[in-house]
């Protein structure tokens, strides 16, 4: 793993600049960001601040502004032309609800699409995706990373939002993950605990630890093989920590395919997928018991593996 494989899964690259003082102070934003961005046509930046992306001492601005001193500006630049920014995300097509009722739904979140607005913009996201479908806004009180797909839970109105997110809170909701993963274990069922920290070598990176950090919790068990050259993992996570899963396999020894961050072997996409979510309904108090259809299953998992694993039962 290294800072540029990690850097190459990001939709932006982040500029940032300081200022203590007069006279090395600018006075207006826009002035500013024409200068120390030239590439950048002059004449987009409205269209850019409509997006997102530009913050002045770490709140977003929408519209060019009078610098306060000191100050700090950042900006999140897409990678890709403003014009294409949005086949650089996964479409609301690609959404599906699987579940839903008065209080609360189960949405289907493909690759390529982050939960909650970025910082390098803030309308393509799952949220305001389902909030356009809903007409309502929405709670979400757990959360894929965004390359991760799969079900996500959201409450559709206030009678739900504490009941649902103390359920969270409670680790009264049981998900289940698969993971296609390099190498295959020696074990068919693994519990495994440690601590879980920020890793210094990059803002969003996580670590396993002995001695520092917050503790966190997987089960795991390996499922009935059927051929394919890498294991195929589920994961219960017992806590909800940044990155959990994935720095669990990684610290097995057991990178999951397609993790730029802690060390899979390349594949088209993260093999991470939100699988299946069961809980007490916490409003009607029954039994809730979602999986993804299979026909949004993506190929790296074989169903007849999943199949032979479901009637084993839930772990």
């Amino acid at each position: 793993m290294t800072t540029d494989s990690i850097e190459s899964a990001f939709t932006s690259r982040k500029w940032h600049w300081t200022f203590y003082g007069l006279p090395a102070a600018p006075s207006r934003l826009v002035d500013f960001l024409i200068s120390k961005l030239p590439h950048i046509d002059p004449s987009s930046w409205p269209d850019r601040f409509s997006i997102g992306g530009v913050f002045v001492n770490g709140l977003a601005a929408d519209e060019d502004l009078s610098l306060p001193v000191p100050c700090k500006v950042e900006y999140y630049e897409p990678k890709v032309p403003l014009s294409d920014l949005h086949s650089a995300f996964a479409s609301p097509d690609e959404c599906k609800v699987v579940y839903e009722d008065d209080y609360l739904a189960v949405v289907w979140k493909p690759a390529r699409l982050s939960c909650l607005p970025a910082k390098e913009q803030k309308t393509l996201n799952l949220k305001c995706y389902m909030q356009k479908i809903f007409g309502a806004d929405l709670h979400m009180p757990s959360r894929l990373d965004m390359s991760t797909q799969g079900l996500v839970l959201f409450s559709r109105n206030q009678l739900c939002h504490s009941p649902l997110q103390k359920l969270f809170e409670k680790r009264a909701v049981n998900k289940r993950y698969l993971a296609r993963v390099t190498n295959s274990p020696n074990w068919r069922f693994k519990y495994h605990s440690d601590l879980i920290t920020r890793d210094l070598r990059h803002p969003v990176l996580r670590r396993s630890s002995s001695d520092e950090g917050l503790p966190a919790a997987t089960i795991f068990r390996k499922l009935p093989d059927c051929g394919r050259s890498h294991s195929l993992l589920m994961a219960r996570p017992l806590t909800g920590r940044t990155h959990q899963i994935r720095v669990h396999c990684a610290h097995l020894g057991l990178p999951i395919l397609g993790d730029k961050f802690y060390g899979g072997t390349d594949f088209d996409n993260l093999c991470l997928l939100s699988y299946r979510v069961t809980f007490r309904h916490p409003v009607l108090g029954s039994s809730v018991d979602v999986r993804a259809p299979d026909g949004l299953i993506p190929t790296w998992v074989d169903i007849d593996q999943l199949r032979l694993f479901d009637k084993e039962g839930i772990v």
